[in-house]
């Protein structure tokens, strides 16, 4: 689980530095995420649904993350 846990630091990261380090900027950034967060939800519910629920509460805590942050949109 540790490779997940370094995934969700880099995007703590990534959003904490703004959009300002990619090229395609805020819109670019949301649709990566956003692409990114359901590819993670499909395989937190296959893991959940298997007895193991370290993804789902991994990404809980990404969600508490990004709901405390400014957004500056």
């Amino acid at each position: 689980m540790g490779s997940l846990e370094r995934r969700i630091e880099a995007l703590e990261r990534l959003y904490s530095a703004g959009s300002g380090n990619l090229a395609e900027g805020t819109t670019g950034w949301r649709e990566a995420m956003s692409g990114s967060l359901e590819r993670a939800e499909e395989k937190a519910a296959v893991e959940e649904a298997q007895g193991d629920s370290r993804r789902r509460h991994a990404l809980d805590d990404l969600y508490t993350f990004l709901e405390r942050e400014p957004d500056g949109a």
